[in-house]
């Protein structure tokens, strides 16, 4: 959680990066339960109620972790939005502040959603 803080006062464009690398770690990890999920199922033809088990196991893993994910894409694509939006504005242009609150929210939906 300590580290999610100090996450928050990096420049916007490294939040992006950070985000992206965790967003990408997840999508690996998501991989590599298809990817054993597909073995097994293979297996599965040739292997007891047991194996049958663990499959249903990580079936169970793989979409909690794509519930997981879906939302971190979200925020990323926000988060994506509005430092487009923001890039190009010169400061103390009107609604700032209003964006620095949608990406402090951002901030917050994106660490409870780690956590």
């Amino acid at each position: 959680m300590q580290n999610t803080q100090n996450i928050s006062n990096l420049p916007l464009e490294l939040q992006l990066d950070l985000a992206q690398k965790r967003l990408q770690t997840l999508q690996v990890e998501r991989d590599v339960l298809d990817i054993q999920l597909s073995q097994m199922r293979i297996d599965l033809k040739h292997e007891s109620v047991n194996n049958k088990k663990i499959i249903e196991s990580l079936i169970y893993e793989r979409d909690k972790l794509c519930e997981r994910i879906q939302p971190i894409e979200e925020v990323q694509h926000a988060i994506i939005e509005l430092y487009l939006e923001m890039k190009d504005r010169p400061l103390g242009q009107p609604n700032s502040a209003q964006l620095e609150i949608e990406k402090q929210r951002l901030d917050e939906q994106e660490q409870s959603l780690i956590s």
